[in-house]
């Protein structure tokens, strides 16, 4: 069985990540959609780059290092991103599309 469940929806116009431990514990972190973009456009303009979360809130002056996880953990689940190590990459050359794609789609239907 799994260490944990981990699921996304959109609430308020903000990507919010449940994280529900095997003990019943659970942790809520959530990404606003300024954020989200920001991210996307930055992985857009780096294609072929492995980036880190911290790396990212290193460029992405202002960004909670909470939301650069939610946002960076949500385009993984999502195919967006492949993850090689500790490093994560583009996994299309629309990246920024297909992540503001996915983003309203789970806005919309939610799940």
């Amino acid at each position: 069985m799994a260490s944990r469940l981990v699921t996304f929806a959109v609430h308020r116009g903000r990507l919010v990540r449940q994280v529900r431990r095997w003990g019943g514990r659970t942790s809520t972190r959530s990404c606003t959609l300024g954020i989200f973009e920001d991210v996307a456009w930055f992985l857009q303009e780096h294609l072929g780059e492995g980036v880190t979360a911290s790396g990212l809130w290193r460029v992405l002056a202002g960004a909670p290092l909470t939301q650069v996880h939610v946002a960076l953990d949500f385009l993984l689940e999502k195919g967006c991103l492949v993850r090689c190590g500790r490093h994560s990459y583009g996994s299309s050359p629309s990246l920024y599309e297909d992540a503001l794609g996915v983003f309203h789609h789970l806005a919309e239907v939610g799940t």
